[in-house]
């Protein structure tokens, strides 16, 4: 018996365009208490290289719209920033959400808890539900790189190993 593998038609593969319907049939996603977590640098924010604790690039336009639909769809958002853990930073981050058009107020946080439904991050890799192992479209640049051999450090950062004791 041969089997057919189905194909999806070439119109699927576009990707569509953001829209909030699917989200209203999905009533456990907007129980109080639960929320989404939106990384700040590379994800709604545009980054390029550190410049300093207080410096935040430009909005990055079409997760600033999902972020607004969410909002609109009566979800709850979260800023998730590593920058969350020094105060001195929380200011410039609700007048950076001002400046983009997003409500100063949201909660800016680095902690992870069970009330988070979703994490958006481009750090992150997606892994499958209770295995271990990145979901299809997920990659993870730590395992691309254990697959080619480490880069060896010069030698005169370290020292020449030290021979062998024979036992």
């Amino acid at each position: 018996m041969r089997f057919r593998f189905w194909r999806p038609a070439p119109s699927a593969l576009r990707p569509a365009p953001f829209s909030t319907e699917h989200l209203a049939f999905q009533p456990q996603l907007q129980a109080p208490g639960l929320w989404i977590g939106v990384d700040l640098d590379g994800t709604l924010a545009h980054h390029s290289r550190f410049i300093g604790p207080l410096h935040i690039g430009p909005p990055v336009p079409a997760m600033v719209s999902r972020v607004r639909a969410w909002l609109a769809a009566g979800h709850t958002v979260k800023i998730f920033t590593a920058r969350a853990n020094d105060p001195a930073c929380h200011a410039p981050i609700r007048a950076w959400l001002a400046r983009a058009g997003l409500p100063a107020d949201l909660a800016i946080t680095a902690t992870k808890d069970y009330d988070m439904v979703e994490c958006w991050d481009d750090r992150a890799v997606q892994v499958r539900f209770n295995t271990g192992l990145p979901a299809p479209c997920s990659i993870s640049r730590i395992e691309t790189n254990l697959r080619s051999p480490p880069l060896r450090a010069p030698s005169h950062v370290h020292p020449p190993p030290s021979p062998s004791i024979p036992t």
